[in-house]
């Protein structure tokens, strides 16, 4: 029963309601009343049910002025009238007797053969309203209303051959309910109910019960996407996007997109909102692409949430670059950010704040300004933070149109961020290596001091996050020893670590070639400009020829912490994959074999590495032994020397900075630097959730499933 039922669910998640030309409109139904199928988290998809059966039927409720003039025609035997009259005990405006009389009303009805009662009354056995539960009997019922041609009950006898009570009602297909059911699915369909044409498409797409036949897909589902089905709509402009069915056509997409979007549909508006923000078929438009994706979100869609939280940076770049916006402009995008923000879109609230705060789309209002920035400061979204962060300190190179820039407030909101960010690829790491940035270069001085501690520790975090820039900000550090010994070899492994990871998300973080020879807190030598040239060549795909160029560099210059293997002898070395290297760090495949049983003598190369030397004696192979050379050199280099002392050490001495204490603190017990924060009032409790989000609370308990931190 379950499985049939789990069935029946699922299509009634696609229906939608058939719209009769007045037999909803009469004073006795009521047909958003969902009474014939539970409530719960599929209500929506009930009540479209519900409604779909209020409004069938030949008579209309608008001929009767009053209940008892129906109630007369029904108790002289008129089928069509006692099946209207059940369904105003299910529906009525003013009937509360239920489901008990609208089962009795049926049972008359169906004793002379009346279709749609047969239906219906199939659906309450089933359902067990006003009646016991008989599932048996329900089908019974629902097979005669199919065999006498009523199209809902067809679509359900499709589904309901493929259930363990197919057998048990002793139905025929029940032994191939692939078939049977797409037979049933198909007269109902040549009927022209939209919803068996949609469902027949996939048949045919998908191969259940036919021969796969894109043809035919395409053929029914236009036919109920012509009828205004929101379900066939969308899946006709999936099928112009992706080309499967139909060849692909990103104009139809988008006008079959805009059809089923203006009639509500949820999954339409998600992805006409996509098509507008990426110009799928459309002119690129965020504005547009924006209003759709809040009414998806609206409706529960998360790519949509997901999509918005995108979209609005890129609507704020539109309009506030200098030269891009203009008043009209501001006064568009204010109007759409208040709406937002109100319906708790929280990527909304930054931009608003600074709207309200320098009177741009609206007049000026401080307090409003307040009232938003201290909802993006407990949003407590890392995205959120560290897009505001950004907006705050108001980098001349952003070159936004606003005037406010508070360095001291971008610190703080960053480091927000920097709590809840997440420990992971693509973007974790991102708001850690802004502080890092600012830490290292000054360029928010006086509002953001230098400070080459935090610049260490803050661009350690976001390398240990495998954020790009992150480690390209540790090469700078190594390249000119600011809060580090100079090490070039470090510098390569950096470099090729961050070439390695870098991806299509980051491309947004690209640092600009020409940023570096304007760094002036110290002489950036060339050949570090050029390792970090060929670094961006990398990332570019061209060509493999930079990682090459870059790996040869490491071999001439490994860092200092590398130790040539176990054997060391005063002319040189074995390292661990075999490689001879000299004093000057020089490799060759092979070496000295006088060296070579030494170590061996010695205990300290595998017998392995000694009869490759000693046995044929093949021909030194340099391509082979850099190759070599270059893997023990990555596998063997510590990304971040000891930076579980750094954190710790800097941890610790985050009380000697009372101004971000609690915030940093957060940071260090998210990373496991400390156990215990320095700083938590005896009313508070922090605790951490299965994430490893850390969050104060000010309850006794951690919420259900969150451990407390002592």
């Amino acid at each position: 029963m379950r499985t049939l039922l789990t069935a029946l669910t699922c299509l009634m998640l696609f229906a939608t309601p058939v719209v009769a030309d007045d037999r909803a409109k009469g004073p006795l139904l009521d047909c958003h009343k969902g009474v014939v199928f539970p409530t719960g988290p599929e209500a929506d998809a009930f009540s479209m049910m519900d409604q779909d059966l209020c409004s069938s039927g030949e008579l209309s409720t608008s001929e009767f002025d009053t209940l008892r003039e129906l109630e007369l025609l029904a108790e002289s035997g008129d089928s069509q009238a006692q099946y209207l009259l059940a369904k105003v005990h299910l529906w009525g405006r003013d009937v509360s007797s239920g489901p008990a009389k609208a089962v009795y009303w049926l049972e008359m009805a169906v004793i002379q053969g009346h279709a749609e009662a047969q239906l219906l009354l199939g659906f309450l056995y089933m359902q067990g309203k006003g009646t016991p539960t008989k599932p048996l009997k329900g089908i019974k019922w629902i097979s005669k209303a199919a065999d006498q041609g009523v199209a809902e009950g067809q679509v359900f006898m499709s589904f309901i051959v493929h259930s363990s009570l197919a057998a048990k009602a002793g139905l025929e297909g029940s032994d191939n309910p692939a078939s049977a059911g797409f037979e049933w699915m198909k007269k109902a369909a040549e009927q022209g109910y939209a919803l068996a044409q949609t469902l027949l498409s996939n048949s045919y797409f998908r191969g259940e019960g036919v021969p796969k036949n894109p043809s035919k897909a395409a053929e029914w589902l236009e036919k109920a996407a012509e009828q205004g089905f929101v379900m066939a709509q969308t899946g006709l402009s999936l099928a112009y996007l992706e080309g499967e069915v139909v060849p692909k056509n990103p104009s139809k997409a988008a006008e079959w997109a805009k059809k089923a979007a203006e009639q509500g549909g949820a999954k339409a508006q998600a992805l006409l909102g996509r098509f507008y923000k990426e110009g799928i078929g459309v002119p690129q438009d965020h504005a547009e692409a924006a209003r759709w994706l809040l009414k998806a979100a609206e409706q529960g869609i998360s790519f949509a949430k997901a999509a918005l939280g995108e979209l609005i940076p890129k609507m704020v770049t539109d309009t506030f670059i200098r030269g891009q916006g203009d008043p009209q402009d501001f006064a568009s995008v204010f109007k759409w950010m208040k709406e937002a923000a109100e319906k708790g879109e929280v990527h909304a609230y930054g931009p608003l704040s600074l709207m309200y705060l320098e009177g741009k789309g609206t007049n000026q209002d401080k307090e409003e300004a307040a009232y938003w920035r201290d909802k993006v400061i407990s949003s407590a979204d890392w995205i959120v933070l560290n897009n505001f962060a950004l907006y705050l300190a108001n980098d001349p190179e952003d070159d936004f149109v606003w005037s406010t820039q508070d360095q001291a407030g971008a610190e703080e909101v960053m480091l927000l961020a920097a709590s809840y960010s997440p420990s992971r690829r693509p973007w974790g790491g991102a708001p850690e290596t802004s502080l890092g940035w600012w830490y290292l270069t000054g360029k928010h001085h006086p509002g953001i001091p230098i400070d080459d501690r935090k610049a260490l520790y803050w661009n350690s975090l976001g390398a240990m996050d495998d954020h790009p820039n992150a480690l390209t900000n540790l090469a700078l550090m190594y390249a000119t020893g600011i809060g580090v010994e100079q090490d070039y070899g470090q510098v390569m492994v950096l470099l090729l670590r961050a070439a390695d990871v870098f991806g299509d998300t980051h491309k947004q973080f690209l640092d600009d070639p020409d940023d570096w020879p304007v760094f002036t807190r110290a002489e950036v030598a060339p050949r570090f400009i050029a390792a970090h040239k060929l670094y961006l060549e990398a990332v570019a795909e061209e060509t493999a020829a930079p990682v090459s160029a870059l790996q040869a560099g490491l071999v001439r210059e490994p860092p200092k912490s590398i130790q040539w293997g176990p054997c060391q002898l005063k002319r040189g070395g074995y390292d661990n994959d075999g490689n001879w290297v000299d004093l000057n760090g020089n490799v060759s495949a092979f070496g000295l074999k006088g060296a070579a049983k030494e170590c061996l003598e010695q205990g300290q190369i595998p017998k392995v590495v000694f009869d490759r030397f000693m046995g044929l004696g093949s021909p030194s192979d340099k391509v082979e032994a850099v190759q070599l050379k270059v893997s023990f050199t990555l596998e063997n280099s510590e990304l971040i020397p000891d930076f579980t002392s750094i954190g710790k050490a800097y941890c610790q001495g985050i009380h000697e900075n009372s101004l971000h204490e609690d915030i940093e603190n957060a940071v260090c017990v998210t990373r496991l630097f400390t156990t215990v924060p320095n700083s938590v009032s005896e009313d508070e409790l922090r605790c951490r959730t299965d994430e490893g989000d850390i969050y104060i609370t000010l309850q006794s308990l951690c919420d259900e499933g969150d451990t407390p931190i002592r």
